[in-house]
């Protein structure tokens, strides 16, 4: 692995990134398909100095279409004024779309047994949660759907409305005037939102020790899913920041509740293991279980940094027991409730520019 990050080290500047992108993508499904490990560590060490080396703060890169000198982003972004075409060219939208597709791959693939393998996954849902909130959401203009950005500026005293006269897309795309390559990437980044919401592991990076199903919750997307190895049906309702309740309300408290109930078609609820993602911007995190839930192990940090996994396990005699009970009371007959309560904090995050002090 260091081999291969040191071979990596530089390799990729002066590319053109939507175009070696698409190239990667078809190396992974060649590993997949082969088992090659060549092409595995080259994924690996591609997506390494991508990350360490040419992202912005919002997990967007690039320069124009290309990605420049590793390590040296102050040069990219040193340009200013709203006119000045060169403080809009960065962080082509298509080159986030596909980083992120390379991203969730390698998080398929999943980790080594142990620490190694939470840090390997909570590394990707970080990158995929950046670049999604940071990143993808702002590409398509609120008042006017359907609207997208080509390039996402990053320079000083510049806008997304760009500069009207300028070429390959510098301002949000019209009606009639407008068919660029981000717009497709733009259509279906916005069909994958809630791609990585919840994620199974595959059975060689799956817990060991039992045949218990396990799955990870790690992104903050409202969502919906039929959990077929567990007999379950999840539904998880993140709120916006600073709503919940009135004497709990703040600006810096971001709540969640994941409810589970019994799904017709997949047989009886069994026995199940819930990770959920706490995020290194959270300062401070409560886990309350409910009904079949309990919490029965401490959080596992990832040794980067990059967040911990709180596993939360599910019983499914004990979630019916509360499902009856609130039947008793005339309500639906959920067989547990997680609810989750982070506090967040402000942080800044230095330019990936090795000269800076």
């Amino acid at each position: 692995a260091a081999a291969a990050a040191a071979a990596a080290a530089g390799a990729i500047e002066k590319l053109h990134a939507n175009a070696h992108l698409p190239m990667l993508l078809g190396a992974m499904g060649r590993y997949e398909a082969s088992g090659d490990p060549l092409l595995r560590g080259a994924a690996e060490a591609f997506f390494s100095e991508l990350d360490a080396g040419h992202t912005f703060a919002h997990g967007g890169s690039t320069a124009g279409e290309v990605w420049m000198p590793a390590r040296r982003l102050g040069d990219v972004v040193r340009h200013r004024h709203a006119d000045n075409y060169w403080a809009h060219d960065h962080a082509e939208s298509c080159v986030l779309h596909n980083s992120m597709r390379v991203s969730r791959r390698l998080m398929g693939w999943g980790g080594r047994a142990g620490s190694a393998g939470v840090t390997h996954t909570l590394r990707h849902a970080a990158y995929l949660e950046r670049a999604l909130l940071n990143g993808v959401l702002g590409t398509q203009r609120g008042s006017v759907p359907g609207a997208m950005v080509y390039m996402y500026p990053m320079g000083g005293g510049v806008s997304k409305a760009g500069i009207p006269d300028a070429p390959q897309g510098h301002k949000w795309s019209g009606a009639e005037d407008s068919f660029w390559c981000c717009q497709g990437s733009g259509v279906e980044a916005f069909a994958r939102l809630g791609e990585s919401a919840f994620f199974e592991p595959s059975p060689a990076a799956a817990e060991r020790g039992g045949a218990r199903p396990s799955l990870l919750l790690l992104q903050f997307v409202p969502s919906v899913l039929r959990w077929r190895a567990a007999g379950l049906r999840l539904r998880w309702e993140p709120a916006y920041p600073g709503k919940g309740a009135p004497a709990e309300t703040s600006p810096t408290l971001l709540q969640g509740e994941l409810h589970v109930f019994p799904e017709p078609g997949l047989g009886a609820p069994r026995a199940a293991r819930l990770w959920l993602r706490l995020p290194a911007w959270s300062k401070g995190s409560a886990v309350m279980p409910s009904g079949g839930f309990n919490v029965s192990h401490p959080a596992v940090p990832a040794r980067d940094g990059s967040g911990r996994l709180q596993a939360v396990d599910f019983d499914p005699q004990r979630g019916a027991a509360f499902a009856r009970r609130l039947a008793a009371r005339g309500h639906a007959g959920a067989l547990g409730r997680v609810r989750l309560s982070l506090s967040m904090a402000l942080s800044w995050e230095r330019l990936k520019d090795e000269r800076a002090s």
